[in-house]
C-alpha cells in the first residue's frame, strides 16, 4: 500500500495484523529514542567547583532564607566543610537538590529554583 504526502511517495505498513509482542517491542524502541532526545534539549551540565567536601546534612523544622521567602533546603560551604539544611516535610527529595550546590556552587544563580526537589 503506497500514499503521496506533499509530492512525496510514503509507504504504509498496516500493524493491525502485526503480534501484540512487535507492536509493543516497537512503541517501546520510539518512546526510548524520544526519552533520549529529550536530554539533549535540556540544560548543559555545570561545571563542578569542588571535587571534595564534608558535609553534614541535617533536617530541619524551618529554615531562614530570605524575609518573605521559604527555602525548602539551603546549603552553606566553609573550607571544604558543607552544612546542608532540609525541610524535614521535603526529605529526601530536596538533598540531590542542595549537595549538587554542594559540588556546583550557585548553578541557578539569579532565581530560586526546587528543580530536583
Amino acid at each position: 500500500m503506497a500514499s503521496r504526502l506533499r509530492g512525496v511517495e510514503t509507504a504504509v505498513l498496516p500493524v493491525f495484523g502485526w503480534h501484540p509482542s512487535v507492536r509493543l517491542a516497537s512503541t517501546a524502541i520510539v518512546c526510548g529514542l524520544l526519552t533520549l532526545l529529550t536530554g539533549c534539549a535540556s540544560e548543559p551540565a555545570t561545571p563542578v567547583t569542588r571535587d571534595e567536601a564534608l558535609i553534614h546534612v541535617r533536617l530541619v523544622d524551618k529554615i531562614d532564607y530570605k524575609p518573605g521567602m521559604k527555602a525548602f533546603g539551603l546549603s552553606r560551604c566553609a573550607n571544604g566543610v558543607c552544612v546542608v539544611e532540609v525541610l524535614r516535610e521535603n526529605y529526601p527529595y530536596c538533598v540531590g537538590h542542595e549537595i549538587r550546590h554542594v559540588f556546583e556552587g550557585d548553578w541557578h544563580a539569579g532565581h530560586e529554583s526546587t528543580e530536583g526537589c
